[in-house]
């Protein structure tokens, strides 16, 4: 995933694998905190929502399938369309739904508990417990702030698609999150799926260029508020 125009925009491992070094606030700009420490902040993600009554209960009853939304403030993100910024792949344990443990380095944990052909063999339980994940630090259109795209389970087909989009197009190319419907055990669920729209326009390349120059390696964490409750979820 490596972009040279990118590289002041890195995970940071001081907080884990959830952490990411962006740009720190100005100290004449009003938006930090006397004592602000690295690790106060934390960086929203990107929910595809399923509709689900566990959702409707996180977030609340005025979004439909489909919508994108905050984690953070839960709102609907004003606009599909966006440019990644930077990614990283990780690897999580779940337990009853939540990621209990986190770690970029798949040997942390057992082999049994991720390789799904040991676990075929040997008639394990499957999915494996720990599930890996790409994810994806995001500007969206009309957003001022990056947000975090997860890929697990059944979107990780998507992230792959974006990661070579990544690779090929390093940072000029726009583009849109759709999604198509799914039948499983449980019943229909959304799949996200990406779309290429074309180049940058100015403003948007604009507001690109001037976060990644922004980056000062201050560490944010991720917003990890578990909404992992279906394992075909986004």
């Amino acid at each position: 995933m490596s972009d040279p125009s990118t590289s002041a925009i890195t995970p940071a491992n001081s907080h884990g694998p959830s952490a990411l070094a962006v740009n720190g606030p100005q100290q004449d700009g009003g938006w930090h905190i006397e004592g602000e420490e690295d690790g106060d902040w934390i960086i929203p993600r990107a929910h595809l929502f399923q509709d689900t009554a566990t959702e409707r209960d996180i977030f609340g009853r005025d979004f439909g399938p489909g919508d994108l939304i905050n984690t953070l403030t839960k709102q609907r993100l004003a606009s599909r369309r966006f440019v990644p910024l930077q990614g990283f792949k990780d690897f999580a344990l779940i337990e009853d739904g939540k990621a209990v443990r986190v770690s970029r380095n798949r040997n942390d944990f057992n082999r049994e508990d991720w390789d799904w052909d040991y676990r075929r063999a040997n008639d394990l339980p499957l999915p494996p417990p720990v599930q890996q994940r790409l994810n994806f630090i995001c500007l969206f259109e009309d957003e001022d702030f990056p947000v975090l795209l997860r890929f697990k389970s059944t979107s990780y087909q998507a992230g792959r698609q974006l990661n070579s989009f990544m690779k090929l197009h390093q940072g000029r190319m726009l583009y849109e999150l759709d999604f198509r419907k799914e039948n499983g055990d449980s019943g229909p669920y959304l799949v996200p799926v990406i779309k290429l729209v074309g180049p940058l326009s100015p403003a948007m390349a604009a507001a690109r260029a001037e976060w990644i120059m922004q980056a000062q390696g201050r560490d944010i964490k991720v917003h990890e508020e578990d909404t992992s409750f279906d394992p075909e979820s986004f």
